[in-house]
Formats: C-alpha cells, sequence, structure tokens
C-alpha cells in the first residue's frame, strides 16, 4: 500500500478532533462491504486455543448496558456478538477498558477483544490492559512476540488481543487482493494513509527510550546549528541575514540567495513527519518554489517534495563534517544558479 498522504488523511484531522471514531467507521464500512475481508479478520483472530470466529456483520459504537461502548462490534450468524475491536490512537484508556468489555463478550463461544494501537504504543499499552485484565480475571498469556500481543482469560473462551493497525489492514488488503476486490483495496489504502498520518501525530508523546535520554541528541542537533551557520557563510549570504525558527520548530536563517528570499535551516516538523532529512529550503515566493519544483522533478514531471513548498537537502552519511560541510554549500549554491539563471533571463 502506498504511504502517500491518502484524501482520508488529509480531510479527516482537518474536519473532527474525534479521529478514532472516524476510522472506526471507515473500518466497519469495509467489513461490512467485504465478506472476504470478515473472513481475514476471523482468522487473523483465530490464536492459540481459538475456535475459528465468523463475522456475519459488523456495527459502532454499540451501547450496552452497562454503558460500555466498543468501537466496533462484530456479529456471528445467530446475530450473538464475537468481536469488539477497539481502536486507538492517542487517547488514554477508559476506567471501563478493558474488563467491562471482556464482561459483555459472551462466554459461550469463541470471543476477542483486540485493541488496534500505533506500533509505537504497543508495548507499553499492553502492559496496562494486561494488568487491568488481570485485576478482575485470571489472564493465561499466549502470545508476546512481533506486533501481536493475546491472553484467554478463565472460561477459555474469551481472549484479549492487541496488534498495530498495520497489521490488521495489511490482513485485509492481502483478502481484498486475492478476491480481486479493487475498490475495497482503494478503500483499505485511504485508512491505512489515516492511520499512518495519525500514528505520526508529531504532538503525541510515545514512551521514552532510554537511549533517547542520552546526550547524542542534543550533541547532535548543535552540531546542525553550526553547520546552518557555515553553509550560509560559505554562500556568502550578506545580505539580510537573521536567525529565524521554523514555523514547525527547529533553527534556520532568512536571507536572501542571488536576490531570492529563502529560509534553510533544520525544520523539525518536516524531520519528524518524512524523515528525509533535517535540513530544508523554503523560498518565500511561489514563484520561486514552483522554480525549485524542476529540480525536484520525478520522470512524470511531478514534484517530489514532501509538501511541493520545502525542499529537503541530501546530507551524505559516514563522513566527516567538513565534506557534509561542503556539500550542503554546493547545494545550496546550485539553487543560487537557478535563481540567478531565472532572474537574467527575466531581464533580458
Amino acid at each position: 500500500m502506498s504511504g502517500d498522504l491518502t484524501l482520508l488523511a488529509h480531510l479527516v484531522p482537518s474536519l473532527t478532533t474525534q479521529v478514532e471514531d472516524a476510522a472506526s467507521k471507515a473500518l466497519a464500512f469495509i467489513l461490512n462491504k467485504s465478506e472476504s475481508c470478515r473472513r481475514a479478520l476471523g482468522c487473523f483472530l483465530q490464536g492459540e486455543g481459538l475456535e475459528p470466529i465468523r463475522i456475519s456483520r459488523v456495527a459502532t459504537q454499540i451501547e450496552f448496558e452497562d454503558k460500555s461502548r466498543p468501537d466496533v462490534v462484530g456479529y456471528d450468524e445467530s446475530n450473538d456478538p464475537r468481536v469488539f475491536v477497539e481502536a486507538k490512537f492517542w487517547a488514554e484508556l477508559t476506567d471501563r477498558q478493558p474488563n467491562a468489555y471482556l464482561e459483555n463478550l459472551p462466554g459461550n463461544g469463541p470471543a476477542v477483544l483486540l485493541f488496534v494501537v500505533p506500533t509505537a504504543r504497543l508495548e507499553s499499552l499492553w502492559g496496562e490492559v494486561r494488568q487491568r485484565a488481570c485485576e478482575k480475571h485470571p489472564l493465561v498469556v499466549i502470545r508476546e512476540s512481533d506486533n501481536l500481543r493475546s491472553g484467554a482469560i478463565k472460561d477459555g473462551n474469551r481472549h484479549l488481543m492487541m496488534t498495530g493497525w498495520r497489521d490488521v489492514l495489511a490482513a485485509l488488503h492481502g483478502a481484498a487482493t486475492s478476491a480481486g476486490e479493487k475498490e475495497t483495496e482503494f478503500e483499505i489504502a485511504q485508512l491505512q494513509g489515516l492511520t499512518d498520518y495519525v500514528e505520526m501525530d508529531l504532538a503525541a508523546f510515545t514512551p521514552l527510550k532510554a537511549e533517547e535520554l542520552e546526550r547524542d541528541i542534543p550533541r547532535r542537533m548543535f552540531s546542525l546549528e553550526r553547520l546552518v551557520d557555515q553553509t550560509v557563510e560559505q554562500v556568502q549570504a550578506k545580505e539580510s541575514v537573521r536567525n529565524q525558527r521554523a514555523g514547525g520548530g527547529g533553527y534556520g536563517k532568512s536571507f536572501y540567495l542571488n536576490g531570492v528570499p529563502i529560509w534553510f535551516g533544520i525544520h523539525l516538523r518536516m524531520w519528524a513527519r518524512h524523515g528525509t532529512s533535517p535540513l530544508w529550503v523554503y523560498p518565500w515566493e511561489k514563484r520561486d518554489r514552483e522554480l525549485l519544483h524542476k529540480k525536484y522533478a520525478t520522470p512524470d514531471g511531478k514534484c517530489a517534495t514532501p509538501d511541493g513548498n520545502h525542499f529537503p537537502l541530501d546530507l551524505p552519511v559516514d563522513v566527516d563534517y567538513s565534506a557534509v560541510l561542503k556539500e550542503t554549500v554546493s547545494q545550496i549554491e546550485k539553487m543560487g544558479c537557478l535563481f540567478k539563471g531565472h532572474a537574467e533571463a527575466k531581464q533580458g
């Protein structure tokens, strides 16, 4: 499935803060539309000691007598609820999760409460869910490897599972492909784009890792700031040079490059979102950005930059600072030549 920004990823976060609800409804739409996807989900849920689950239909936001309201409920052919899917991104667990949900699952046959979560949150959230479940239900852990966590409670029929969005959607996408359901493939890709986008929420607090608390990260930031400063010095940008933070956080300088106003520096949001490079160039004028589109064009003529406005610098790896500085200066100067040639052509 493509990693490009999809229509759902573009629209949903700008139209509502209830992104989990939107993702749940999209998942339910896909499952209700495609029998092959319902079968695939049933097979995905089939773990050790769990009989196959045949999902006949699904519904969203079904409220039970105790006010529990799973995001998605899957019913069998007898109209008994057999699967609860709880769609999570960065929201905390509610007081009723997971125990009230487990108690609403029938004990007379296979039944599953499945949490679908960002991969970065899988380990920490599973620990919390498992601990809460064990407070009321003896839980036998079945699997805690790869991107799947699962356990069975005492009666042996009800299971608790957790996995990543990408894993579930990959299973559904594979089923749709095998069944030749092109439209369903497209819809799953749309949902995948949304979940990928939300998982990259830069404001979300993911569990800290020990290596993130060491000195390498701040040292790297200081060395990148030095790289920005010395690059600007060497391209002899003497007109109106001023420090200016990026709109998405970071460090940079605004100056004129052969008469064209640009910003150059560390753009944390673009770096975190796209992972291409820490250093980006942003020409202030639209016409100048359009000129750089040609430099970053793909063979089909499209602009290869993530948003068409910010342009990453390619940084060499495993080389000394002097080599990196030389390369950044070279790339900025080449942009300057483009701007200069464009200006001369206009004057002529």
